[in-house]
């Protein structure tokens, strides 16, 4: 079992890079300063989790193989919002290993998550419930009962709190294996019994935008033009906006436009200043035009390409990018 330091970051990019092992994504989707904060707990057979970001963003994250994901928005929070339906603190978004989890904040607020292997998941079913069971292949929104909900909160407070203010208190055997049986037992109340079903409209609606986020992956730098993305999919062009409207709060085009404008200030990020570069790496993710580039990329960062090239990132000591760097 370890724990690790709380993270600050004033960036989305190192900020989704404090979550160690998580495919995790946060795009914002308009100007201001931007602050986050990250707290990642690890016990034997649970991961946890808490962000905090200061503003609205986009919040992408692909599930492992072979591991299951809960993401609760934490009391006080502004909602958030998925496939058009508001996400609030009462309940539990379940994602499936291998898929994509993903939910729009409305403001500034936390959220909490908790990571199992699928393996284990099925095991405390059985030892704890004397039951099987049954992961989710893909995506629930659950609504446990009030108390439950509210007790799976306060552990999960409980075990942040701690390793932010008394981090040796979580690396005591007993101690640790303590919170993480009130984790599993709080957390598995909440599960027992509640009804995960989704409505069509949202189940089609998640299922229109798995097949659009799917084919932004296998294009990551330059993606087909609308026509031949609605075509690849199978929806039309009004259904696409229609769901990326109640999904993402955005259109498609705006989407794909604050995604590569995400992947290039990655790229800024990683790269060594040198001449031509910041046009390299606009070209790679199709801005011909070196010009707006640069006027989009300041009015969503707040600073030109060739001020994020010339810093450079606090990356979190453990996770890959800190070494890429």
């Amino acid at each position: 079992m370890y724990a690790e330091a709380t993270y600050h970051s004033n960036d989305p990019v190192t900020h989704a890079a404090a979550i160690d092992g998580a495919r995790l994504e946060f795009l914002r989707v308009g100007g201001g300063d931007f602050r986050g904060r990250v707290t990642h707990v690890a016990f034997d057979r649970v991961k946890v989790v808490r962000g905090e970001e200061s503003l609205p963003v986009i919040v992408r994250s692909k599930v492992p193989a072979g591991r299951l994901v809960a993401v609760m928005i934490r009391p006080g929070s502004a909602p958030a919002m998925r496939c058009g339906n508001e996400i609030t603190s009462r309940q539990i978004v379940l994602a499936g290993a291998g898929s994509t989890v993903s939910w729009r904040t409305t403001g500034a607020g936390q959220w909490g998550a908790i990571s199992f292997a699928v393996d284990d998941f099925l095991r405390i079913g059985r030892d704890l419930l004397g039951r099987n069971l049954v992961p989710p292949a893909a995506q629930l929104v659950l609504t446990p009962p009030a108390p439950q909900i509210a007790r799976l909160q306060r552990v999960h407070d409980t075990i942040c709190r701690m390793s932010e203010t008394n981090p040796r208190a979580i690396f005591m055997p007993d101690e640790a294996a303590e919170l993480e049986r009130k984790l599993l037992h709080a957390f598995l109340a909440c599960v027992r019994g509640t009804d995960g079903r989704e409505t069509k409209a949202s189940r089609q609606h998640g299922q229109v935008l798995a097949r659009f986020e799917a084919l932004l992956e296998a294009y990551p730098h330059r993606p087909p033009d609308m026509a031949e993305i609605c075509t690849t999919i199978g929806v039309p062009g009004r259904t696409l906006r229609h769901c990326c409207a109640h999904h993402f709060g955005i259109s498609p085009k705006q989407y794909l436009m604050i995604r590569r404008l995400h992947s290039a200030r990655r790229a800024l990020l990683l790269a060594t200043p040198a001449p031509g570069q910041i046009a390299r790496i606009a070209t790679r993710f199709g801005f011909f035009e070196l010009g707006r580039f640069s006027v989009a990329y300041r009015e969503l960062f707040g600073e030109l390409p060739s001020a994020t090239l010339q810093h450079a990132p606090q990356w979190p000591a453990t996770t890959p990018l800190a070494h890429a760097a």
